[in-house]
């Protein structure tokens, strides 16, 4: 792995980072050339088993990731109770023994120690910092700055009165697909002088459903606002992209955060935006409210976030009258020729159609060229997504 590459990927470990609070700063200069603890990290109002994700970063001498094995891992509340976690993956996935949820105006803290070295990661308390919920998910056809047509999805919020300024929004996108070449059967050549063929059925999947999670970094700031309401468009869709061809639903959640929670994403999201995300750091500072005993430098922090979600389910034809949809990828057919019409004596076009990217779509009545070729994406949606309606989705 390249050098360029390792910057890469230790920022998508970074990006992926789930909330900050105060005030301690990691110099991420020094971190990236020593190996550095990474903790992903929040705890949310939601009744579930929660998640927390351990690796490490990697200097430019490490070829691979490494994650924390059999840590100890346990959440800490103001009254006493502690919440334990156990690990569920080896790369570094912690989850809760039991479900539970963080309470209004409860303080928690975070407790991490290393197995390997003995080493202890606290945080400070955190709690909730207000609450906020999802009125409405809206869709509006408009043009972006790059003057390209589509839908602003736009999410709206009921008035808040306990402080709820800074917003955080992740969702999951799942779009229906179809495939527009899908054939039930494919064919197997049995002489090619005469030409012969038999036909048989295979297993292509027509209908399929593809699910697309957030990979950006999404913050909202309220604070200078004279309401306390949000009306923000959090989200553009192009009208030629695959994901409305059909139907479409998206979930969305928002986190209520604190000040430093955004301040830290904003920051964040700047540094990930940049070809080379650290190139364009002067400071080499992130902040994070998680210390280590051994006074070692960590990145991430962790949060108590109050959580409002809703789904939305959006149709093509709900804003469009015009057939110009597109699927996943460009679809064509093709017709080759059983024999090289130029020269008998090169390989047949045909054969070599079928043995590259091409599959049996049809039949076809010109003898010299006598199947209709498509690609296996645009046959077998099942290339991009799963055959599997979700348990959530409503036609």
């Amino acid at each position: 792995m390249g050098r360029k590459q390792i910057i890469i990927y230790a920022c998508s470990i970074i990006s992926i980072l789930i909330f900050i609070s105060c005030i301690e700063q990691v110099d991420l200069d020094g971190s990236l050339n020593k190996e550095t603890l990474i903790v992903d990290a929040v705890l949310t109002t939601e009744f579930k088993k929660h998640q927390i994700n351990l690796s490490y970063s990697y200097g430019f001498n490490n070829d691979e990731p490494r994650f924390p094995q059999n840590a100890m891992v346990k959440i800490n509340d103001e009254n006493g109770n502690t919440f334990n976690f156990r690990q569920v993956d080896q790369k570094g996935i912690y989850q809760s023994i039991n479900e539970f949820k963080a309470v209004l105006d409860v303080s928690y803290s975070l407790e991490i120690q290393i197995k390997e070295s003995g080493k202890i990661y606290r945080s400070k308390p955190e709690k909730t910092s207000g609450t906020s919920n999802i009125e409405s998910i809206n869709a509006r056809v408009d043009t972006n700055s790059l003057d390209e047509e589509g839908l602003f999805l736009t999410v709206k919020t009921f008035d808040s009165n306990d402080g709820a300024q800074y917003f955080k929004y992740d969702f999951i996108e799942t779009y229906k697909i179809i495939a527009p070449y899908w054939n039930s059967f494919d064919a197997k050549i049995t002489s090619r002088s005469p030409f012969e063929f038999d036909l048989f059925n295979i297993d292509a999947t027509e209908i399929c459903y593809v699910e697309s999670p957030l990979k950006d970094i999404i913050v909202h700031d309220i604070s200078s606002q004279s309401s306390s309401n949000v009306n923000f468009d959090f989200l553009f869709i192009a009208k030629n992209s695959p994901k409305i061809n059909e139907r479409y639903s998206i979930l969305l959640k928002q986190r209520v955060q604190s000040f430093n929670a955004y301040d830290y994403f904003k920051a964040l999201k700047k540094i990930s935006s940049s070809d080379d995300v650290f190139s364009n750091v002067q400071t080499g500072n992130l902040n994070s409210n998680i210390i280590s005993d051994s006074g070692d430098n960590v990145i991430g922090y962790f949060e108590v976030s109050y959580v409002s979600s809703k789904r939305v389910f959006l149709n093509y034809s709900d804003f469009y009258n015009d057939m110009e949809k597109n699927y996943v990828e460009e679809c064509s057919v093709i017709q080759p020729f059983l024999v090289d019409p130029v020269d008998p004596t090169l390989p047949s076009p045909l054969l070599d159609a079928l043995a590259g990217e091409y599959v049996y779509f049809d039949s076809n009545t010109d003898p010299d060229r006598p199947f209709i070729l498509t690609t296996n994406g645009c046959k077998d949606c099942r290339v991009y997504g799963s055959e599997v309606k979700p348990n959530f989705w409503i036609d």
